[in-house]
């Protein structure tokens, strides 16, 4: 047996797929089916089962997202962002944006701190499954797709700037909101800009995530 023999019984290892925008999208399109076929045609004839609508469709989402990374592109999840890179400095940097951001809007809608407190105590008392899933399951699962993967994808086929501008217009877009449609770029936008170096955290993005779903309920 000569040293540069291989066993035949052994196979390569198998290369991960190059990374393509192309793949993106198609889940990209896998992901909005459900929200545009099939939460219409539940909801006909009265409201959505708030398990389909709060726990289903992030478990499908969250699938889609792993089959994406971890069996198409076969990306690790600190290439994601999981830990990820400069990871304190830009937590630290979320938490501060997001506690600044509730006191800011609180005090502009008129809002007081106990009646915001107390309107996400009875958010959680309704339903505790509709509480995790608007507040945690969907924020995470979104960013772990949009900030996550789509974001890397975009900037090694084109640049970071491209980047940030096309997962802000796909986020914006699946929230099917036209008047809402800048605030949700935007809001897209800065959440980009957090991930914008190579590798960072996607635990700073969830952070202000969750603060801005938090936010919304608040005044309800």
């Amino acid at each position: 047996m000569t040293s540069g023999h291989r066993d035949e019984g052994t196979s390569p290892p198998t290369d991960p797929r190059p990374l393509s925008a192309m793949g993106v999208m198609w889940t990209y399109v896998a992901w909005l089916l459900p929200t545009t076929l099939l939460l219409p045609a539940a909801a006909k004839g009265g409201a959505v089962d708030v398990r389909i609508a709060y726990l289903v469709f992030p478990i499908y989402n969250l699938t889609l997202v792993v089959l994406l990374t971890r069996y198409w592109y076969r990306l690790t999840w600190d290439e994601v962002g999981i830990p990820g890179k400069y990871l304190w400095g830009k937590v630290a940097v979320s938490l501060l944006l997001a506690i600044g951001y509730l006191l800011i809007s609180l005090v502009e809608a008129r809002t007081g701190l106990e009646e915001a407190l107390g309107n996400l105590v009875d958010l959680w008392e309704q339903s505790r499954l509709r509480f995790a899933g608007r507040l945690l399951f969907i924020p995470i699962v979104e960013e772990l797709f949009f900030r996550g993967v789509a974001f890397r994808v975009f900037a090694r086929q084109y640049n970071p700037h491209r980047a940030i501008v096309l997962t802000s217009f796909l986020f914006a877009v699946c929230h099917f909101s036209f008047t809402a449609l800048p605030w949700y770029f935007f809001v897209g936008f800065v959440l980009a800009l957090l991930v914008r170096q190579p590798g960072s955290t996607l635990f700073a993005p969830m952070i202000l995530h969750i603060a801005l779903n938090a936010r919304y309920h608040m005044s309800f």
